[in-house]
């Protein structure tokens, strides 16, 4: 076991977890090679420490972040997702493209404890890279979730064992570097820290009573509440607070899933392997998976109803059905499985 206190990457041995485990993430991601051409795949996390682990399917190209000190984006970027080609140095990006990587997308998503990073690039001269990862961001998100809760759980658990601390200057913000990240959004800024905590809870699918309960607060007082919030953002129906924070990225959806698809698949091993990253949600009808992304969105029964045009009892009976199909029995674990899965995501901006 490496002692995650003191070790560093410089001469880590071949039996470590990051190179052990490269064969086995190779075959892991065939199916998204077969379906996007994609090449690479790695999944990380930076702890406050500064220690940290990638798991990856490119030991030469892992290797070289180390070997030119390259700044690690994790520890200069906000949360979300971005086109990386510009964030490698000359020299990584000279090591990725040798190795026949290039297009690389990253994700990162900071919370309180840890960072997770997870990354995907296809061939260097793939034309169809940023289509594909446009029209398939839902599903790589959605993978990198499946594999650490997963597929690749057994890799992670080893991984936790024998985290690296990288050199001082890989962890050192850059002003520069900062520059090319996407500016957060003010729309909170009129908020005070309870609300915020309150506008979580709303978030999170929690009810006033529910919200009344968690905070040892009345019914009255999670009205009176939430009306200040509306104000605030100028928001005439929890609806509406839900579209506004969508439109300014403090949440958002990745519910634009091939889950439907799946019966126009020709390979029986994609298809396959498509279902389990997407289980359970492949087991709803079209629409039960209708009405879940509109409870994700906010919508109440009755402007579910009109928006699919079925009466107030039919939303209510595939609701049930759908939890029930999800493992789930209330509204607001539906929204505590979509945010551990990486159908959805709330903005760090949100503190509870």
């Amino acid at each position: 076991m490496t002692d995650t206190k003191t070790a560093s990457h410089f001469g880590l041995p071949a039996s470590h977890i990051s190179f052990e485990a490269e064969h086995d993430i190779r075959q892991i991601i065939k199916p998204l090679e077969k379906m996007g051409g994609i090449k690479f795949f790695s999944y990380g996390t930076n702890y406050p420490d500064t220690s940290g682990y990638t798991l990856h399917t490119n030991s030469n190209y892992y290797k070289s972040w180390f070997e030119h000190k390259m700044p690690l984006p994790s520890f200069y970027l906000k949360s979300g997702w971005y086109f990386a080609d510009k964030l490698l140095s000359n020299n990584v990006l000279t090591c990725a493209n040798n190795e026949g990587l290039g297009n690389f997308l990253i994700y990162i998503n900071h919370m309180p404890n840890k960072s997770l990073i997870f990354a995907f690039a296809t061939d260097p001269d793939n034309p169809m890279s940023a289509e594909f990862y446009l029209n398939h961001m839902g599903m790589l998100k959605r993978f990198g979730h499946y594999f650490s809760e997963s597929i690749g759980k057994q890799f992670i658990d080893l991984a936790e064992q024998q985290r690296v601390i990288p050199f001082p200057v890989m962890t050192k913000n850059d002003s520069h570097q900062e520059d090319t990240a996407t500016p957060e959004s003010n729309i909170l800024d009129t908020l005070n820290e309870k609300e915020k905590k309150y506008l979580k809870y709303i978030l999170e699918g929690h009810s006033v009573t529910e919200i009344g309960d968690l905070e040892d607060r009345s019914c009255k007082t999670i009205f009176n509440y939430v009306s200040s919030i509306r104000k605030k953002l100028n928001c005439d129906s929890k609806l509406d607070i839900f579209d506004k924070l969508e439109a300014n990225g403090v949440i958002r959806y990745y519910l634009n899933h091939p889950i439907f698809d799946f019966n126009h698949l020709e390979d029986e091993a994609l298809k396959s392997a498509l279902i389990d990253i997407y289980y359970p949600l492949h087991t709803l009808s079209q629409r039960e998976y209708d009405c879940y992304q509109l409870v994700l969105k906010g919508y109440s029964l009755d402007e579910i109803g009109k928006q699919i045009g079925i009466g107030i009892p039919t939303v209510a009976d595939y609701i049930k059905r759908l939890k029930a199909k999800l493992g789930c029995m209330h509204k607001k674990d539906l929204f505590k499985q979509a945010i551990g899965s990486g159908f959805m995501d709330i903005s760090s901006m949100i503190e509870s």
